[in-house]
């Protein structure tokens, strides 16, 4: 079973840097340019800076080798006490209380901790998702430049008896130690767990129990080579590699919030309605719709979900056209290869397997190549792409928490941004120091 153990984080000064709001970020690969500049402009600590230290100080890019250039950074911000160590091990709970874009309010609360590493098929850390390995390669180079982990992975577990919440009580009463807004509005607090009884029982909780990567296959995959590298050089010399910040949230508490990802086809010649008959309608009941922007997300958000296997196409021009299967069991027989069941009963896997390839041209090597697809969490910014030239945009449903621990616990995994945990975890609240073993 996984080794959660405490360590001792690398947190700002907020007496030398202002508002913890100034120098956080969102996690690198959401961000678009202007974001990136618009993070790079409100403080010169910002810890974009480092996770993505692309930009000079007047916005323009950072030519040669920026990874280099964001660990001799790092350095120097610990050097000056910019950046500084906590005193002794510790946990770290996290809260996030946070609105949904229908205006439900929620609450997540999580630990961040150091994971031991561990390969997918020892069980003992679990994935959904497949990866691709260009962006392993930019974190890698990241890792090697700083030896830290600048974010946290971000994972779940199972406990129906609630143990670390009661743990966290006491320690969720008193004031936080770093308390974010973040630019949409959700808050994120951050407490120090450094107490002794406090730290075993949280340390007992994680010892009997698998942990799933919501998100991070990347950086988890990524933190394994680098752990093989350091060995490689290195040996048995104990160092933090060997281990992986995350945070881990309980699946049982209802905190946890999977909204949907939505696929733009960028280019070709979108299908008409008829061409999409011929092409899934053995599977699937054709609907075309001239609806409006706001009459056709309404009625998305009400109808395309896992229960009915539903999804919507946007061709332009206010034309939608609904695919609502006609036999679900029907449509799961015809998925092709070698999955567990979990995985070829969800919709996205639908999508990729059939509706991709026979209605859009799109097969597993064109998906697999990258290019063909981009992933939108926001379906009002794809459909302005398909009214600007961009092919279609479709409009998937978000599988539950409970659908990718099925996934997980069976070893298979869903296609590639088939989840959106939200909101995301906030970079630069605390960082790990991998020169440093965990727990010490």
């Amino acid at each position: 079973m996984p080794e959660f153990l405490p360590f001792r984080g690398i947190r700002y000064d907020l007496s030398k840097v202002g508002e913890a709001s100034r120098v956080v970020a969102p996690p690198y690969d959401i961000l678009s340019d202007e974001e990136v500049r618009e993070l790079y402009r409100r403080s010169p600590y910002n810890i974009i800076r480092i996770d993505l230290g692309k930009l000079e100080e007047d916005g323009e890019r950072l030519q040669g080798d920026w990874h280099g250039r964001a660990g001799e950074r790092l350095r120097q911000w610990r050097a000056r006490g910019i950046l500084v160590d906590e005193p002794q091990p510790a946990y770290y709970a996290l809260r996030q209380r946070y609105t949904l874009p229908g205006g439900e309010r929620k609450e997540l609360v999580g630990l961040i901790g150091c994971c031991r590493l561990s390969p997918f098929d020892h069980g003992e850390v679990l994935a959904h998702e497949h990866t691709f390995a260009k962006p392993k390669e930019d974190r890698l180079q990241l890792m090697r430049a700083t030896a830290a982990n600048i974010s946290q992975i971000y994972a779940f577990y199972s406990d129906p008896e609630k143990r670390v919440s009661r743990i966290l009580e006491p320690v969720l009463a008193g004031p936080p130690a770093v308390s974010v807004r973040d630019d949409e509005g959700q808050e994120h607090d951050l407490w120090v767990v450094t107490g002794r009884e406090a730290i075993e029982e949280i340390r007992a909780v994680f010892a009997d129990r698998p942990l799933f990567i919501a998100d991070g296959h990347h950086r988890y995959e990524t933190a394994l080579a680098y752990k093989e590298e350091r060995e490689e050089a290195e040996g048995t010399r104990p160092g933090g590699w060997t281990h992986v910040m995350m945070f881990a949230a309980n699946l049982d508490e209802g905190g946890m919030t999977v909204l949907p990802t939505h696929r733009l086809i960028k280019a070709g010649q979108p299908p008409d309605p008829g061409a999409l008959e011929e092409a899934v309608g053995a599977w699937y009941r054709v609907e075309a719709r001239r609806m409006g922007r706001a009459e056709a997300l309404a009625f998305a958000r009400a109808h395309v979900d896992e229960a009915s296997g539903r999804l919507g196409c946007y061709l332009g021009r206010d034309l939608w056209v609904w695919l609502t299967p006609k036999d679900r069991e029907g449509l799961v027989a015809e998925i092709p290869g070698a999955m567990a069941p979990a995985v070829k009963a969800l919709t996205v896997t639908a999508l990729h397997e059939l509706v991709l390839p026979r209605a859009f041209g799109i097969g597993k090597e064109a998906q697999a190549a990258g290019g063909a697809i981009d992933y939108l969490r926001d379906a009002g910014q794809g459909l302005e792409q398909v009214d600007q030239g961009a092919a279609a945009l479709i409009y998937v449903p978000a599988p539950a928490p409970k659908h990718i621990l099925d996934v997980a616990l069976a070893g298979d995994v869903m296609p590639h941004k088939s989840t959106y945990f939200y909101p995301k975890l906030l970079t630069g609240l605390v960082l790990n120091d991998l020169e440093r073993p965990a727990g010490i």
